[in-house]
């Protein structure tokens, strides 16, 4: 029994021969349709992030085959690709490149002493330029233009909105 790693087209050709390219086709469409049903569901729970993409700019993968006369795909590997976030144009006080969704956060005295915001990047569409979220919850019902924000405090990257 042999195993082989299809990635690619040249893989399946490596990999056929008289003996198991009925089992090797039933297996190969076996996994292209769990792949299908897979970005097709990454399609309705993301419809913005994925429009106009192709599948192969959704999900990678490949699987395991076993010359071994079954019809079964013993290990697969699927990886979600995720959007590339917008650059801002921005680093923070690190010199990291800010992107769409990336929280940052700065050190804010209060009476209650010295706090960590947490405050997400967005575009704002209505002023047509990138944004801080400083509301409470979030939601970007108050914002500040991130370039006067990145003049006026020392932010730092700390993570992504997902």
């Amino acid at each position: 029994m042999k195993k082989h790693k299809i990635k690619k087209l040249k893989d399946i050709c490596n990999a056929v021969n008289n003996d198991n390219i009925d089992v090797l086709t039933k297996d190969i469409a076996n996994w292209l349709k769990m792949y299908n049903d897979t970005v097709q569901e990454l399609r309705k729970s993301l419809p913005k992030e994925f429009k106009n993409k192709k599948n192969s700019e959704i999900l990678e993968g490949y699987f395991h085959w076993f010359d071994d006369g079954k019809n079964d795909c013993l290990g697969s590997e699927i990886k979600v690709k995720k959007p590339k976030r917008k650059f801002t144009g921005f680093q923070d006080m690190h010199g990291k490149d800010i992107h769409e969704g990336n929280i940052l956060s700065d050190k804010v005295e209060t009476d209650e002493g010295i706090i960590e915001s947490k405050e997400q990047v967005f575009w704002n569409q209505e002023h047509r330029q990138w944004h801080l979220d400083c509301s409470y919850h979030q939601d970007k019902s108050e914002s500040y233009p991130l370039f006067q924000a990145l003049k006026s405090f020392d932010y730092k990257i700390i993570g992504n909105a997902d």
